[in-house]
C-alpha cells in the first residue's frame, strides 16, 4: 500500500543559499552596462554590429549632406598681370602665357562684382532674357 502525500514532500530541506554577491554573480540584468560585458558581446557579433555601424552612418552622412544648408562659399582669385611693356620693347610672350592672362580676363568680366554694375545700367536688367530670371546675376555668370 502507498502512502497518502503529504503537502511538506516537495519543499526543500534548507532555505536557498543567496550568490556569495561578487561582480559575476549579480543578475545581469540588473547590473546596467559593464564594459566587460559589452566588450564580450562586441565579440561575439563585431560582423553584424560593424555592417549595421557602417550602413547607418553612411545613411546619417547622407542625410546630413542633403538636408543641411550651405551657410557659406568661399571664391579666390589669382589675378595674372600682364607684363609687356609696349610694342617697341615688348618680350616674347608664349601660348601659355597668354592663355593664363586671357582666363584672367574672362574670371574678371564674369565676377558678380562687375555683372552688378553691368546689371544696373539703364536698360540691360530690363533686356526680355534677363528680366525672366530671379538670379539674374547667376545666370549670367553661367
Amino acid at each position: 500500500m502507498l502512502a497518502p502525500l503529504r503537502d511538506t514532500a516537495l519543499a526543500p530541506l534548507y532555505p536557498p543559499v543567496a550568490p556569495s554577491g561578487g561582480r559575476d554573480a549579480a543578475d545581469p540584468l540588473t547590473g546596467g552596462l559593464d564594459y566587460r560585458r559589452l566588450w564580450h558581446s562586441f565579440r561575439r557579433c563585431w560582423l553584424p554590429a560593424s555592417v549595421l555601424a557602417l550602413l547607418l552612418a553612411g545613411m546619417g552622412g547622407i542625410a546630413t549632406w542633403f538636408l543641411m544648408p550651405r551657410n557659406y562659399e568661399a571664391v579666390a582669385w589669382l589675378r595674372v598681370r600682364d607684363n609687356r611693356q609696349g610694342m617697341v620693347g615688348s618680350t616674347y610672350r608664349d601660348s601659355e602665357e597668354y592663355e593664363a592672362y586671357r582666363k584672367t580676363q574672362v574670371q574678371l568680366i564674369k565676377s558678380p562684382f562687375v555683372l552688378t554694375a553691368a546689371l544696373r545700367q539703364p536698360g540691360v536688367s530690363s533686356l526680355a532674357g534677363i528680366a525672366e530670371q530671379q538670379d539674374q546675376v547667376g545666370w549670367l555668370v553661367r
